[in-house]
This record gives C-alpha cells, structure tokens and sequence, in this order.
C-alpha cells in the first residue's frame, strides 16, 4: 500500500462532502429514475501528497497534485450513483503546493458504484459494497483503479516509469 496518503479538501468539502452536494443535487430524482442533475465542479477539487507511490514515482520525489475540476456531471438511478470529472492536475514539487510547479496535465475520475443507502461519493472503501468501478487518471503520467464485485475488491495502479501495483481484499 502507499506509503502516505495526505488530502485536504478546499470550500467545506470533507471526507464525504461530495455526499452532501451530489446527494442534495440528485435529491429531485425519483427513486427507480435515472437522473443526471448538474453539481458544482469545485466540490470535486482536492489536493493529494504523493510520496513513493503514484505520481511520485514517475518524478521521483515526493509531489502534492492540485487537482482543478471544470467539468463534472452526476447521476443517480436504481441505488447506483455515477459520475464523470474533468479537469487540470498542476503538479507542484514536495509536500505542500507552494512548491514549484513541474507541470500541469489533464485529469479525469469517473465511477459508478452500488449505493443503496444513498451516501454519494466517496463509495464504501474496502467494505462489502455489491459493486464498483472508480478511475482516477492524469493524463500520461498516473492511472488508479478499484473495482468491487460482492465485496471482493481489486486495486491497479500504474505510473508512467514504474512497476504496476496490485491488489486485492475481500471485504465480506
């Protein structure tokens, strides 16, 4: 598993803030109805430190990524929640983003998940979720993917330069 993971969120947005904004904007469907509703992209923004994994690796050192939403979209239908994000990840040099900027790629996450009781983003980690497929791409540089089927998890990451990772757990 990484080695660390460090996030801090911008405009209220926590751990499960996207719940609130994409549960309250997919609030006028009708449930058994898909609806797509539009959400605030910036709600989808957030700032990750790498160090020894993911995009680190591809420089070499520890980095913290801006990722920069400008388009998103949401839908909810039959207890499955799904969405599509689209942005610019600026890539800055060490642990906090007043670094120096290396350079500024194109991002995308996309999902769909099982979500019976409601909660949005983000999808149950590792728990006994019926299914789920998140992709967080930048481009040419860093791919992650987790997919559930029946609680058993899968994890793949690939960066551009270095081994893939996997990883599995069955989380019923």
């Amino acid at each position: 598993m990484p080695d660390t993971i460090e996030t801090s969120t911008r405009g209220g947005f926590v751990k499960r803030g996207i719940v609130a904004v994409v549960v309250a904007a997919l609030a006028a469907s009708t449930a058994g109805t898909a609806s797509a509703q539009p959400i605030d992209c910036e709600d989808f923004g957030r700032t990750q430190t790498y160090h020894g994994w993911g995009p680190s690796l591809h420089y070499g050192k520890t980095v913290t990524v801006n990722y920069s939403p400008s388009e998103c979209s949401g839908s909810w239908s039959d207890g499955a929640f799904s969405y599509a994000v689209s942005g610019t990840a600026t890539i800055y040099e060490g642990k906090h983003p007043a670094g120096s900027t290396i350079e500024t790629l194109p991002f995308s996450n996309t999902g769909a998940f099982t979500d019976p009781d409601g909660e949005g983003w983000p999808p149950a980690w590792w728990s006994c979720l019926a299914s789920a497929d998140v992709r967080w791409r930048i481009s040419g540089i860093y791919s992650f993917r987790a997919t559930a089927s029946d609680g058993a998890w899968t994890l793949g990451i690939n960066v551009a330069g270095a081994s893939p990772f996997r990883w599995s757990y069955a989380g019923c």
